[in-house]
């Protein structure tokens, strides 16, 4: 159904008549040599031709109205992860040839069919996807075709997932027929289901390692549990077995000796008549590091603040925690020396009781990176002594501030749960007053009082002299985790922005001129691992064009080596690499300079789909019932589920859309056009008029 309106009036319509026939009256109503039996033709192509034209200026639209049916869909779900055919490739095989059986006979009824693995692939034939998430592939498909007939889904699965939640939990929009393959019979096994261990341990302590052995089917006897690093077993544990199903915990403790990145492979020996060797073995990769940050608070007096940033750095085991209160608690002299701490935070100093004013001092000499978090003992007029930019023109009052986030603010973000929660937080105790700060001041969040926002600084941070220094211009913030645990019963949201603030201070900002980094510490080996090179010139400015050697080693000593030319977002390299600990060195040549780089990364090979090949009909039956479909073994699936898919067969929708097309950009149009000009100056030329 095709209609036409007009962008103007439609009133204009008969003036285009009107004009287009007097303008053609007026060049052929007198008479030509060739006569009136050829004016009258040239007339009306003329007529035709100034109409036409004038009626393209009214800005007419064509609008189309389009029908179509949409036939009933089913989608395919197909399980195409490895553990469909671990235990027997014909399995696969087989499920193709039925799927593709259902395809067909489903389109024959009258159905529109798309077939999908569980990682999204169209109509799969390789059985590689490295983990099941049925859950996600349920909603996927839902979310891809929603806007099409969806009728139901057919879910060909051996329903073992390993990543994301229960399907049984799913939101099922449509029915999910489930289909069953493989064995639901528990064969006899040994796994290393997990190893569980500190991910960072400092050199020269002992550090645990539990792994968790699960056996299934399995006879009376024992078995061996051993650790490998480096090739050699560093321990082995005999544990005894109980006929049928053990659920077995060994504990190890191990010392942390080399600096790095190290690899601890925990194996289990087999037993007789296992099938599935490959889940015998797990791996873990422990970094030793050689030693803490040293975050330093220095304190007129005791404070509950204090007690909340204490509790936020031990959190971290990379951190260490030291206070010092002058008479009160003291710390040792060698981290109050210069390089002793890797982050000073002072707590109301310098005060007014001048009993931290040589501290600071002294921290400020040290070039170490500070945060002041000022308070009612804080002595201001002390900070321009110091040479610390910062004026505070407090006479000694108070304001109850609340803050008021700023997303300008470019060096980390606040968990959007700190966002949502800032309103809820109770006040901090600020310093009535303006604050002047430095210029490159940037500023996270301001001070808001009632419902006024004042735009002065609450919690800002600024550079000098190659030095970072945070200020809190307010005490209290043992409040706001207080508050956040009276709300949510967890201290996360504070405890992160604490935690950002902490950590952006302490680390020293990186201004090599060279740099090539994992984009990951850890890779999974189904996937490359992935390094990226960065060049800068004397200002900073990246650069590209300069070719970059890379040699990557694994732990037995083999390099290999590479290149990459760095250019506008084509600067990393990818790389396969099997299982392991890889240190890579990275080499550019400019300007007549060597300068290097290097680094370490581990690839990490997750046999999800290998740790268990039993099948759970169980778990395929709940799908089925929640959804309101069927459930069918595979040889049983035709009569079951495809029979009454076919028998009967759900109505096609009718959709309709409607689209617009100006007149003016016909093709068709334009042709006739220039044909009947083509006609009419021809004519004319042919008889001789001009």
């Amino acid at each position: 159904m095709q209609q036409m309106v007009l962008e103007e009036s439609l009133w204009l319509v008969p003036l285009c008549l009107i004009s287009a026939g007097f303008f053609s009256w007026l060049l052929y109503h007198k008479s030509f040599f060739w006569g009136k039996d050829v004016s009258k033709p040239l007339m009306l192509i003329r007529f035709l031709l100034l109409f036409i034209v004038s009626f393209l200026l009214l800005g007419p639209v064509v609008s189309f109205f389009n029908r179509k049916k949409i036939k009933p869909l089913v989608v395919l779900l197909q399980d195409n992860s490895s553990s469909i055919t671990a235990s027997d490739s014909a399995v696969g095989t087989g499920l193709i040839k039925k799927v593709t059986q259902f395809k067909s006979d489903l389109e024959k009824a009258g159905y529109a069919v798309a077939v999908r693995g569980l990682d999204g692939v169209s109509d799969p034939v390789a059985f590689n996807a490295g983990k099941s998430d049925l859950a996600g592939s349920i909603r996927i498909a839902q979310q891809e075709f929603a806007t099409e007939n969806l009728s139901s889904i057919v879910l060909f699965s051996d329903g073992v997932y390993n990543s994301g939640m229960s399907p049984v939990n799913a939101a099922f929009t449509v029915p999910v027929h489930t289909v069953g393959l493989g064995d639901t019979l528990v064969k006899k096994d040994l796994q290393v289901k997990s190893v569980i261990s500190n991910r960072i341990v400092y050199q020269g302590n002992k550090f645990p390692l539990k792994a968790e052995i699960l056996a299934q089917n399995v006879e009376a006897g024992n078995c061996i549990v051993t650790i490998q690093h480096k090739g050699k077993v560093v321990v082995r544990m005999t544990k005894p077995l109980k006929s049928g199903r053990n659920f077995i915990t060994t504990d190890f403790e191990l010392e942390a000796n080399d600096p790095g990145i190290s690899r601890y492979d925990v194996t289990v020996s087999g037993v007789v008549g296992e099938q599935n060797l490959l889940n015998n073995r797990a791996s873990v990769f422990i970094e030793v590091v050689e030693g803490k940050k040293n975050i330093l608070t220095i304190a007129a007096s005791p404070h509950p603040d204090i007690g909340a940033l204490r509790d936020v750095v031990l959190k971290n085991e990379r951190y260490e925690f030291i206070l010092h209160i002058p008479g009160v608690v003291e710390a040792s002299p060698e981290v109050l020396k210069k390089g002793g701490a890797d982050l000073v935070v002072l707590h109301q100093a310098p005060d007014n009781q001048n009993k931290t004013r040589s501290l600071v001092a002294a921290a400020i000499s040290n070039k170490t990176p500070i945060l002041f978090i000022t308070g009612q003992q804080s002595e201001f007029s002390a900070f321009q002594q110091l040479s610390i930019p910062v004026v505070f023109e407090s006479g000694r009052q108070w304001d109850e501030t609340f803050g008021v986030l700023q997303s300008e603010f470019e060096f980390f973000r606040p968990e959007q749960a700190l966002v949502d929660m800032l309103p809820k937080l109770p006040p901090l105790v600020s310093p009535f007053g303006k604050i002047t700060v430095p210029a490159e001041t940037s500023t996270l969040l301001s001070q808001r009082v009632g419902s006024v926002a004042t735009g002065r600084p609450l919690l800002f941070f600024f550079e000098r002299n190659d030095t970072r220094y945070g200020f809190l211009a307010g005490e209290g913030i043992w409040r706001w985790r207080m508050r956040e645990f009276d709300l949510h019963e967890k201290h996360e949201a504070v405890d992160d922005l604490i935690f950002k603030t902490i950590q952006y201070l302490s680390t020293t900002e990186d201004k090599r001129k060279f740099r090539v980094f994992p984009i990951e510490k850890e890779f999974d080996e189904a996937a490359p691992a992935m390094l990226e090179a960065q060049i800068y010139d004397d200002v900073y400015r990246p650069v590209f064009g300069f070719p970059v050697s890379i040699s990557i080693q694994d732990e037995n000593g083999k390099t290999q080596n590479f290149s990459i030319t760095p250019e506008p977002g084509q600067s990393t390299l990818s790389v396969s690499l099997p299982e392991g600990v890889y240190n890579y060195t990275a080499v550019l040549k400019r300007k007549q300079l060597t300068e290097k780089d290097q680094g370490t990364f581990t690839v990490q090979k997750k046999n999800l789909e290998l740790q268990d090949l039993t099948a759970d009909f169980t778990l395929m039956r709940s799908v089925a019932t929640q959804s309101g479909g069927i459930f069918s073994r595979l040889d049983e699936s035709e009569s079951q589920i495809l029979k009454p898919l076919t028998a009967e067969v759900p109505p096609a929708l009718l959709d309709a859309d409607q689209s617009f097309q100006p007149l003016i950009e016909l093709k068709y149009l334009l042709l006739a056009l220039i044909l009947l000009a083509s006609i009419e100056w021809f004519t004319r030329k042919y008889l001789g008029a001009y």
